[in-house]
């Protein structure tokens, strides 16, 4: 077929797609030789488009109740886990050193001691797991919920934004989960004094960089990524159809360069 050629085609017919109340875009349908549509052709016409619309609403009704049924359990789990281990890992801590205040032996004070410390470790990394599954401060916005986040388990963080920093749900979710991996990445192994958080926006793309000066490691582009966190950042990126990429080496830090597309609008072109 030539450029421009229209096959015989010299009428069509478009109807909205629509679900009685939102419009979500148009059905062109042409035929070769057709000439004409009459009454009740543009009739059933109009039912199909009404009926695809609404498959439509209902498809994305579906993927909404799902979101919040992931959400529900997120926050579920996290009130489950302050309310049962969060509390007994407290009161092991609060045991250990009421005990070891009330023994004269050193072996056995030492013993409680390192119960003590234990069980403190495991309730600060609890808390972080909680904060994992149940952002406080997202509400707020992605930088609130980021330095709420590195509060909560003793990074130093400096956050900087620029561009237009207008997000949607699924963005900030994502940028949230992004960021939260690479600062327990950095409490966990980095040992830093200081971590940037860099969040900026163009009308094309959000990039998200976080930088640290700590101990760094090895790092090869042409191998595996060292840990199952970074891994799993990587995967997350990827999935949403950005780039991601490590500078690290030895006693001079990490870098961590995200690049998320955007369609200028607000809103992720995010594949899922």
């Amino acid at each position: 077929m030539k450029t421009g050629d229209p096959e015989g085609i010299t009428q069509h017919a478009t109807v909205p797609l629509t679900d009685q109340n939102k419009r979500f875009g148009l059905l062109n349908v042409a035929a070769p030789e057709k000439i004409h549509f009459d009454k009740e052709e543009l009739a059933l016409l109009e039912a199909v488009a009404l009926q695809i619309g609404t498959a439509i609403k209902r498809m994305k009704l579906a993927e909404n109740e799902q979101r919040n049924a992931l959400l529900t359990e997120r926050n579920r789990l996290a009130q489950d886990l302050h309310d049962s281990v969060n509390q007994m890992l407290f009161s092991v801590s609060l045991t250990a050193k009421a005990a070891g205040e009330m023994t004269d032996d050193s072996e056995l004070r030492e013993m409680l001691e390192f119960i003590q410390s234990l069980s403190h470790e495991a309730l600060h990394e609890m808390r972080a797991l909680i904060w994992q599954l149940r952002p406080q401060g997202l509400e707020e916005g992605v930088a609130a919920a980021i330095e709420k986040y590195a509060e909560v388990i003793g990074l130093n963080v400096k956050l900087t934004q620029s561009g237009v920093l207008r997000f949607s749900q699924a963005e900030e979710e994502l940028i949230w989960r992004l960021s939260q991996e690479a600062l327990a990445n950095c409490k966990k192994h980095a040992e830093a004094g200081l971590t940037e958080v860099r969040i900026s926006r163009s009308s094309s793309s959000i990039m998200l960089e976080i930088e640290d000066d700590g101990k760094g490691f090895k790092y090869n582009p042409d191998s595996n990524i060292p840990t199952l966190g970074l891994k799993g950042m990587k995967e997350r990126t990827e999935q949403a159809g950005g780039s991601f990429s490590i500078r690290s080496e030895m006693n001079k830090g990490t870098k961590i360069t995200i690049i998320l597309p955007c369609n200028g609008k607000g809103e992720a072109e995010w594949r899922k």
